[in-house]
């Protein structure tokens, strides 16, 4: 199939087009005064229950109120928790349990001595249905080929099962949400369309009050889940403060040198995290109401961007400071993801190309960075969605230079072979599956995340074999994965269980990691080669439901 040369507004961007902007770098605060390396600060303690005596697996979180992170650690089979590594300060320090009332410590001055002895006595009786995770009421749904599209319709942006989502309503109030649902944009594009292809709004309402969403609201009564124990409680958690109260980072990653970084799609910046002090420096995008959308570093930690809004993607290099943009996309293509190898870095094809999906367009782009050329390879429409619904998503690279795609509402993947340009299509086991952002390890297979059958599948190319792996909480929705093709570990969102899962190929299990927030709605995974950290931000639209002071990037230290 033949590539197109595209232009954009009849402008073609080569080289001497390509747009060169020094970035203006602000930090959000007075952190540079601070230092950067941690104190050896400890708060130790112990969280017991009048009724039940030691709290198993308690969630402790301590933030840090002058420098707007917080770290979280859990409580072990004797109820008590450390936690190290701290700057001295004012701390908010908070326990949770599910099945307990949460206690909260404010305004704790903490010296450089620490703090120990903390005690909390949680009172146990709390209303469980207003603390579980929405994937409970995801659950309670009838499986089939119409939970599946409200899935992929409806869950594409926020979670379902919170109170907002799940609050009883008639039928005539369901259409008129899901009308109104429809309808969104982004920019002038009306992407509520894209994501729910073919859903007939009177069924869905008639079948989410059938379902028991109606106006008696739902009668479920969740299970007390399982206590963190095991490797899941020996994790610490830093979150970030970065943004604002609107600020929406819907990806983020890790550089090379460590920093963490956030995009912010509502105030077009690119934010950079300190991981020890928690300092934050902004950098203002060149281009206002881009639609920062996707971020990922390449193996010379230059970091890419796909700016949606207005079909161009952009590079920053952390050393110089300096953003460089790159048009030439088709109008309205909506840039989307960058190819990724196995270890999630961006590689580029033997021609110096790096691959880019474009969801409204139905196409696969290469990007030259020296030349600015970008060439759009139209895929084959297997359906009758036309290509502006058919979702082209996620995109990875393997070690031959094939670039493959995952359609998400077409329910396909496939392959291009940079070389050759030969695309080759395969259709996933399960209709309807929504697959999303996708991995290769390092035997070139490639691993799927299904955000509608709540499972992640691996396809192997020389044998044209799949295997499926379901997730332990069945009413997830895994929306992206990261392979850490060190060790062909996978490493998938718990998008709808505000949690992270690690699944070991070989054996087949999985730990269940928590975040220690809700509505976080994770969309992309970052590894840090060098301490084994794990990388994300809370992307849940809008940020305000998780009644956060500012969007949050997340490091997950891991004790193994």
């Amino acid at each position: 199939m033949g590539s197109k040369h595209k232009k954009n507004n009849g402008i073609s961007f080569h080289v001497s087009r390509v747009q060169l902007t020094r970035a203006i770098a602000v930090l959000t605060s007075l952190l540079w005064l601070w230092p950067s390396a941690a104190f050896s600060v400890t708060l130790t303690g112990a969280v017991k229950s009048l009724e039940l005596g030691p709290v198993v697996g308690a969630q402790i979180s301590a933030k840090n109120l002058d420098r707007g992170y917080t770290k979280t650690v859990f409580t072990d089979d004797q109820g008590e928790f450390r936690m190290v590594d701290l700057f001295p300060g004012q701390y908010d320090i908070t326990a949770v349990q599910i099945g307990f009332e949460t206690e909260k410590k404010n305004d704790i001055f903490v010296s450089e001595a620490g703090l120990s002895n903390i005690e909390f006595d949680l009172a146990h009786g709390a209303d469980i249905a207003q603390q579980v995770s929405g994937t409970s009421w995801i659950a309670a749904l009838p499986d089939g080929p119409l939970k599946r599209g409200f899935l992929l319709g409806c869950i594409g942006c926020h979670q379902f099962g919170d109170m907002i989502t799940r609050a009883p309503r008639s039928r005539e109030q369901w259409i008129a949400t899901i009308t109104n649902m429809k309808s969104k944009g982004l920019g002038s594009y009306q992407v509520g369309h894209a994501l729910m292809p073919g859903l007939s709004t009177e069924d869905l309402a008639t079948w989410l009050v059938d379902s028991g969403f109606g106006t008696a609201g739902h009668s479920l009564r969740p299970e007390v889940p399982s206590p963190v124990t095991g490797a899941a409680a020996e994790i610490e958690i830093i979150e970030y403060d970065v943004g604002q109260p609107d600020s929406v980072l819907h990806d983020s990653t890790v550089g090379k040198e460590g920093y963490g970084w956030g995009l912010d799609y509502v105030h077009d910046t690119l934010h950079k995290i300190d991981p020890t002090s928690g300092a934050v420096t902004t950098y203002e995008l060149p281009i206002k109401g881009a639609g920062a959308h996707t971020i990922h570093p390449d193996r010379n930690n230059i970091l890419w961007i796909t700016l949606q809004l207005v079909d161009m993607v952009a590079s920053f290099d952390p050393n110089t400071e300096e953003f460089r943009l790159y048009g030439g996309f088709s109008l309205n293509s909506l840039p989307h993801s960058f190819a990724i190898d196995s270890l999630g870095y961006i590689e580029y094809d033997d021609e110096g190309n790096l691959w880019i999906s474009e969801f409204t367009n139905n196409a696969l782009a290469s990007l030259n960075p020296e030349t600015g050329e970008v060439k759009e390879y139209p895929l084959p429409l297997t359906g009758t969605l036309p290509k502006t619904q058919v979702g082209v998503y996620g995109v990875a690279i393997d070690s031959l230079k094939n670039v493959w795609y995952t359609k998400l509402n077409e329910g396909v993947f496939g392959k291009l072979n940079s070389g050759t340009k030969k695309i080759t299509q395969y259709e996933m086991p399960t209709k309807f599956s929504g697959p999303r952002r996708i991995g290769v390890d390092s035997q070139d297979r490639l691993w799927i995340p299904e955000f509608a059958t709540s499972k992640v599948t691996v396809f192997d190319p020389l044998k044209l074999t799949f295997k499926s792996y379901p997730l332990p909480d069945k009413g997830d929705y895994p929306y992206a994965l990261r392979v850490d093709g060190t060790k062909d570990v996978v490493w998938i969102c718990g998008t709808g269980s505000d949690s992270i899962y690690r699944l070991d190929p070989n054996t087949g299990e999985f730990t269940q990691f928590p975040l220690p927030n809700a509505y976080t709605f994770t969309r992309q995974l970052a590894i840090d080669y060098k301490t084994g950290d794990i990388w994300t931000s809370y992307s849940n639209i809008p940020n305000q439901w998780g009644d956060n002071p500012a969007a949050i990037v997340v490091r997950m230290q891991i004790a193994d």
